[in-house]
């Protein structure tokens, strides 16, 4: 198991303890929404107490704590209900939340989002999608893709007029379509219609069918764009040193 603080394979202490009273959460952790055990608010903190009096049913909280830094902690938590003798176990939270763990998109091409002015929507697409409300995340992932395409509209290669009698947005895609990434081009239209659909008209397990494929579309772009980012830098790096160490035998 590999420490996110540390950023190494540690060993880790685990010890468990069994809650029958869940208002004890640390409030950093993060409890799944719809959870039918908790009540939840708006920043996914317990607000109200939900005790399990019943001996077979409660709460198991696993603390996960790194050898090498002992402040470095875990926790996961397991409802459990004892029912004719069969165990029934659901994770319904953890600390530090998943996205936290992860090397979230967001965070990987945060430069490029911030351009596109889509930070922000990006992460509340991540979130909504990890807490299932794929509609929501739908409507997030569409608003990354039309800043994406209004962002682009400016550039000075796209003619003022037809920008400008561009009315529909399927329009202004294919105003823009030549400044996406080749490999994504011919989908553009279809992923917003599908992102259209995602928020108007579909169920969650209708949206979960292609929820994915959609942010790998937006991803493409993302990764296009640092890549160019990366190498224009690399490139200035390169000259500027070929310069200096120019400049520096000359005056020999």
């Amino acid at each position: 198991m590999k420490c996110i603080y540390c950023k190494t394979d540690y060993p880790f202490d685990v010890t468990h303890n069994i809650k029958k009273d869940v208002f004890g959460f640390d409030n950093y952790s993060y409890i799944y929404a719809g959870s039918r055990f908790c009540n939840i608010d708006n920043q996914n903190l317990l607000t109200n107490r939900c005790s399990f009096p019943n001996a077979d049913e409660g709460v198991i909280e696993y603390t996960f704590v790194c050898n090498m830094v002992k402040v470095h902690y875990y926790k996961m938590y397991l409802f459990y209900k004892l029912t004719n003798g069969e165990l029934e176990l659901i994770k319904i939270g953890q600390f530090p939340i998943t996205r936290d763990l992860k090397n979230t998109y967001s965070n990987e091409y945060k430069d490029i989002l911030v351009k596109y002015n889509s930070f922000d929507d990006y992460r509340m697409y991540e979130q909504s999608y990890e807490r299932g409300l794929l509609a929501g995340a739908c409507t997030y992932l569409r608003r990354v893709f039309e800043k994406m395409v209004f962002t682009l509209l400016q550039d000075p290669s796209i003619d003022e007029g037809s920008r400008n009698n561009a009315t529909h947005f399927d329009e202004k895609i294919k105003l823009v379509k030549n400044l996406f990434d080749e490999d994504i081009r011919e989908v553009l239209e279809e992923s917003y219609d599908l992102l259209s659909k995602g928020v108007h008209e579909l169920t969650n397990d209708e949206i979960d069918e292609f929820c994915s494929l959609l942010e790998e579309v937006v991803n493409v772009q993302l990764e296009s764009e640092r890549e160019k980012q990366e190498r224009t830098n690399r490139l200035f790096q390169l000259r500027k040193s070929i310069h200096k160490q120019h400049n520096k035998n000359s005056a020999k």
